[in-house]
């Protein structure tokens, strides 16, 4: 019999507006491989989630432009399938990190406007990320890792996450 049900949050409407800013500096190593070290900003204001987040990433592989990085995996973001199909194959490799500012986690503050449970939560929580890219015409899979530091006060350990991403691209 599952327990914890007494635990749950209430339904409640979740309303956020996300804005996120790339700065990308591409550098030419010969015709085909490059590197990329970018930066980029943003925030979320909601009753979900209200932060603000600065990172950075580094790229290493084949035509870089095509492609403006991983798809991630982020409160509030559903990550970044933009990508332009190439006749050629191509890859990279990426690590990054990004520091978040959590003023509102409604998973760990409970709901915005009822009375429910909640927890401690820590208000800097921090991504390591890294992984590959490969690219062949109109398809992109990403295999990405996400290490993130401990987002409340009695988590035991940080957290771990791992997505392959399979995008297609499609005109209409």
């Amino acid at each position: 019999m599952p327990q914890g049900w007494d635990n749950q949050l209430d339904s409640e409407m979740g309303i956020n507006v996300a804005y996120l800013h790339k700065w990308r500096h591409v550098y030419n190593m010969d015709k085909k491989r490059q590197y990329e070290f970018g930066k980029h900003g943003g925030f979320i204001l909601g009753n979900v989630y209200s932060l603000a987040s600065v990172g950075a990433m580094a790229r290493w592989g084949t035509h870089l432009k095509t492609d403006i990085g991983p798809p991630t995996i982020s409160p509030g973001f559903t990550g970044m399938p933009v990508f332009r199909p190439s006749p050629q194959f191509n890859w990279y490799l990426f690590g990054g990190v990004e520091v978040r500012a959590v003023a509102r986690n409604i998973f760990l503050d409970g709901n915005t406007v009822e009375e429910s449970h909640s927890i401690e939560k820590n208000n800097f929580v921090a991504d390591l990320q890294f992984g590959a890219v490969f690219q062949f015409q109109d398809m992109r899979i990403s295999i990405g890792n996400i290490l993130r530091s401990k987002e409340f006060e009695t988590q035991k350990e940080p957290a771990r996450y791992g997505a392959i991403n399979i995008t297609i691209y499609t005109s209409k």
